[in-house]
């Protein structure tokens, strides 16, 4: 079963990093001898190494794209509780062997992720009935389906166990299977309830369809998000507040930086283009309330104020037709600009006066908020954090301008918010920062 076959490969994982890095760290001390700190960087690397491999898989199914991010992630965490541990304690530790285990752990999750995104595949088997079609289902995975007959086949066994392994391996033609999916909300007869219990007992799960759509796919439904307990996505306030101070501090650090690179835009555009050399719109902020966003101009001067009258109390139908004819006037340095996100950069001055964060949901204009406030339930409630200059929708699907693209958009926007964490924000800024690189 795949459930076991999953469990081991994750033991085996675990094993292989572990032995490998107090192997390599134990022979290389062992060439001097080994002393106390070198004992116990070697024994923290181990428990952190451990630690990470555990984490990550709380973080999402190890074959979702992000899952390479997730295990980074981990492993950044756990050593850097180490790190943390070794100077609270005032401990003696080795920095040589400590270094040497991160970049290991680094380095063999990594390629365990490459491993199991080329030859591990998710299968799941469809429970009938309830809301649940899987002609229309929203994960990506190997699917077989359940008769409404199974339920008179396995409970007439006593060894239930066995007889419910061999009808799901008849069923899938021996594939083995990540568990069961259907509509857990729905009242199922006490025949197929039965079936749900037998199927945890032999080993493989039941998932809720809206769960597993959750999981794999980074967005939460809008249809059905009183079953995804609407509470439960308001973010956590101390995280809130510790995200604002320390965002605050980086921008501060990376200011030299930052105003280098401006400065040589500026004089590009300037020279280019002539002026002005900065665009400024009027977006919808932290708790609805309006701010001025700054970013460098793209466009042709012309352009820039038909682009700001286009997003002046016209529908998003005649937005779309704008958009259309302003992007073929886009000038040459701001298509470069855009491709590598270099217009975004005096959004910095936004985060240094609390306007924006670093990540968070896309500020829009007023116009087209009060148009999507009208059109999309709970459109308004992405505005309980405050947006940012990349999100996680921002990266997996860029701008909207209809009202399809912008419930879509409110998918992902409500999936941040309900996951709303150090780790969330990791992966975000990790994402962008290869967009930023690639161009895309």
């Amino acid at each position: 079963m795949k459930v076991r076959s999953s469990k081991l490969f994750r033991m085996l994982e675990t094993g292989i990093v572990l032995f490998s890095i107090l192997a390599v760290t134990t022979l290389l001390s062992l060439s001097k001898g080994i002393d106390l700190g070198e004992l116990n960087a070697i024994i923290g690397s181990g428990i952190a190494a451990t630690f990470a491999s555990l984490y990550q898989r709380r973080l999402g199914p190890p074959t979702i794209p992000d899952a390479v991010l997730n295990a980074i992630w981990s492993v950044l965490l756990s050593f850097g509780l180490l790190l943390v541990m070794v100077f609270v304690f005032q401990l003696t530790a080795s920095r040589r062997i400590i270094i040497l285990s991160f970049l290991m752990a680094t380095g063999l999750f990594i390629l365990a992720h490459y491993f199991r995104r080329k030859y591990q595949r998710p299968c799941f088997v469809a429970i009938p009935g309830g809301r649940f079609d899987l002609a229309s289902a929203d994960i990506p995975a190997q699917w077989y389906e359940l008769d409404e007959n199974l339920p008179d086949r396995i409970l007439t066994s006593g060894a239930f166990t066995d007889k419910f392994s061999e009808e799901i391996n008849s069923i899938t033609k021996g594939e083995k299977i990540s568990g069961l999916v259907g509509d857990l909300h729905h009242e199922h007869s006490l025949e197929w309830q039965r079936v749900m219990v037998r199927s945890v007992m032999s080993g493989y799960p039941v998932f809720h369809f809206r769960e597993l759509e959750e999981r794999y796919t980074g967005k939460i439904s809008i249809d059905f998000l009183s079953e995804n307990q609407f509470g439960s996505t308001l973010p956590f306030k101390p995280y809130l507040q510790f995200k604002r101070v320390f965002e605050f501090i980086l921008t501060i650090v990376l200011l030299p930086l930052l105003l280098i690179i401006m400065a040589i835009v500026a004089g590009v555009i300037l020279f280019s283009s002539g002026r002005p050399i900065f665009f400024k719109q009027e977006r919808v902020g932290y708790r609805g309330k309006p701010f001025t966003i700054l970013k460098f101009r793209t466009m042709d001067v012309a352009t820039e104020d038909q682009n700001s009258n286009a997003a002046n109390g016209e529908t998003s139908d005649s937005v779309i037709e704008n958009e259309a004819v302003l992007s073929q006037r886009i000038t040459k340095i701001g298509r470069f600009l855009r491709k590598h996100r270099l217009d975004e950069l005096p959004q910095f001055f936004n985060v240094l006066k609390g306007e924006i964060s670093l990540v968070g949901p896309r500020p829009e204009t007023v116009e087209l908020v009060e148009e999507f406030h009208q059109r999309i339930r709970f459109f308004s409630y992405r505005h309980t954090v405050l947006p940012g200059i990349t999100g996680w929708a921002q990266i997996k699907q860029g701008h909207v301008l209809t009202e399809e693209e912008a419930v879509e958009k409110l998918r992902y926007d409500f999936y941040y918010l309900k996951h709303f964490s150090p780790w969330l924000d990791f992966v975000i800024l990790m994402r962008t920062f290869g967009v930023v690189l690639r161009g895309l």
